[in-house]
């Protein structure tokens, strides 16, 4: 936040100039008037986005203060109201064209000599003032803007002015979003910040955002859904010349509603060594127990606990059943934990398991830590697991807790086109659950390929190299480098629930570095990849911030990935 006196005085106190989406050059002396607080609810009707932010100005002193304040907007957004909650006095809101914006962020700057305020160059403002600010109190000013976003094919974006320069100490935000579209929405992205998004149908999504949340903007993407066909689109940002890179986002085509759900064998793995006592124990059961009741009567499963030993609840897959499910439920309840943690031993007893056919396999493996017993070696567990696989089984994983091996956990989900889930202590397991059960219904786009349609050449670098399965109500997110500014044709093949299917998606590469993350994006996944990779060779941890054998620093795939991290990712503009 930025604080500047004002010109003219009300005679109780000085005025003072607000920019509450700016880090403060200095931290508010006990005479100044604050924002303390910013609460912004968006809601997205079509193409017609609201905004609507209340923002608690705060006086600690003993005298009635004037404020003043200068709100970062969309250019083409409509002041649609502006209200003061809890004082006595008079408001007033203008809403300044982009060219009267730019002059006073220019003088702001010049007057501070801190150049995050340029970060709004380009917006237009809102400029607001509000008499009195009564001493002590709180004043709260309640301001609703409208904008309509403009379609990109079936790409929607929205982005909700914010400053990356926010430090701690400034005003507390919190932001929700709810978007409807009757069109149907196949997927939201945020490639600003992590939500946790809520569907509550097919053409209407959520979340919310509380307590310690990253500065920058907030921009979002939807892609509206197409009944039958898969849905994406491509976001560019140009760098030198005529190369730059890319993000494609893609929702999968809803499986047909006439064509009846393949059956499912799911084999439920639980770690029951020492450390999984306590909650990490009720979350395991809890989650059993939501598995079980997801499935049908006739589907089959078994139930899996290990240690150092594994213990089976059946010597195979069984058929859901009134008595199957009561004694499963049954052996949930007797199992205790005690003991190291066996988990190649409990992986190969799962996938050693004789196929039905008719069936789709797959295993939940949970654990809540490292592998302390039978086979520890990372690569060694892999690759062991992937050849014994043979019968395709999609492995996902549960890490519990803050102590589990992720890189395993990923790794060994990624290499089954599975997914890896992570439950942290107190958070709710059946909202994971849910999360994974959606994908037990199958995929329905299997073993997908992205190929550009004429010069390959023209993409390199496409992150993931293999495509993961395409689930319902998924999100995929592509990224990569472009070269060459002409229209590029992109070829997305599969199998679906009717057989082969392919899609066909456009690529028309902009000029401009509008989508600056973009480039940010890419690179962080590129230093993942590497340092997996680095991982695999057995990277010294002290070195790398990485677990494994130690590797002298002289090997040359060891310094030809090391070198590629930082000339070649660190160095990656935007």
């Amino acid at each position: 936040m930025i604080w500047l006196p004002a010109s003219g005085h009300d005679g109780h106190g000085p005025a003072h100039w607000m920019v509450p989406h700016v880090r403060p050059h200095h931290r508010p002396l006990p005479g100044e008037l604050s924002v303390s607080k910013i609460e912004t609810a968006i809601q997205v009707r079509g193409q017609l986005a609201t905004t609507e932010m209340v923002l608690t100005f705060k006086n600690p002193t003993r005298v009635n203060l004037e404020g003043k304040a200068l709100l970062p907007v969309p250019v083409d957004a409509t002041l649609k109201s502006f209200s003061m909650e809890g004082g006595s006095g008079t408001t007033e809101a203008k809403l300044l064209p982009r060219e009267e914006a730019r002059r006073i962020y220019d003088e702001i700057v010049r007057s501070l000599k801190d150049p995050a305020i340029l970060e709004f160059a380009g917006l237009g403002a809102v400029k607001t003032g509000v008499f009195p600010v009564p001493a002590g109190k709180e004043v709260r000013l309640r301001l609703v803007y409208e904008e309509l976003l403009v379609a990109e094919g079936d790409r929607l974006d929205f982005a909700l002015p914010r400053s990356e320069a926010m430090t701690r100490g400034g005003p507390a935000w919190s932001l929700s979003l709810d978007w409807k579209d009757a069109r149907g929405i196949g997927t939201l992205y945020s490639p600003s910040h992590e939500i946790a998004l809520k569907r509550h149908s097919a053409k209407r999504v959520s979340f919310k955002l509380e307590g310690e949340i990253n500065p920058g903007s907030l921009q979002v993407s939807v892609l509206t859904k197409t009944a039958g066909k898969a849905v994406a689109s491509v976001l560019s940002h140009a760098e030198q010349g005529d190369e730059g890179y890319f993000l494609m986002l893609v929702s999968p085509p809803a499986p047909p509603e006439d064509i009846p759900r393949l059956k499912r064998e799911v084999t439920l793995v639980i770690d029951r060594s020492g450390s999984m006592a306590g909650e990490k124990l009720k979350q395991a059961r809890a989650a059993a127990v939501q598995v079980l009741a997801g499935l049908d009567d006739g589907e089959l499963f078994n139930l899996m606990v290990y240690h150092e030993a594994i213990e089976s609840f059946a010597p195979k897959p069984v058929a859901l059943n009134e008595k199957t499910r009561a004694q499963a439920h049954s052996f949930l309840q007797k199992f205790r934990v005690s003991g190291g943690t066996n988990i190649h031993g409990a992986l190969t007893a799962a996938l050693s398991q004789p196929r039905e056919k008719g069936f789709m396999p797959m295993v939940l493996f949970l654990t809540d830590g490292l592998p302390t017993i039978g086979e520890t070696s990372e690569k060694v567990i892999r690759a062991s697991i992937a050849k014994l696989n043979d019968g395709k089984r999609r492995i996902f994983t549960f890490g519990v807790g803050v102590d589990v091996n992720t890189p395993l956990l990923s790794r060994l989900a990624d290499d089954s086109r599975a997914v890896a889930t992570y439950v942290l202590p107190r958070e709710d397991v059946e909202l994971k659950v849910a999360g994974v059960f959606r994908r037990l219904s199958g995929p329905v786009l299997s073993e997908p390929r992205l190929e550009v349609v004429g010069d390959p050449t023209r993409i390199s670098d496409m992150l993931p190299s293999r495509l993961p399965d395409f689930y319902e109500q998924d999100q995929i997110v592509i990224l990569g480098r472009y070269h060459g500014n002409e229209a590029l044709k992109f070829s997305l093949q599969g199998r679906g629930h009717s057989g082969s299917q392919t899609f066909t998606i456009d690529f028309q590469p902009k000029a401009g570095k509008r989508n600056n993350f973009i480039p940010r994006l890419w690179a962080t996944r590129k230093i993942a990849v590497l340092s997996e990779a680095l991982r695999d060779l057995g990277a010294d941890s002290a070195m790398q911030g990485l677990t494994g054998t130690a590797t002298g620093a002289s090997d040359p795939r060891f310094r030809e990935l090391v070198d590629e991290i930082v000339s070649g990712v660190f160095k990656t503009p935007g």
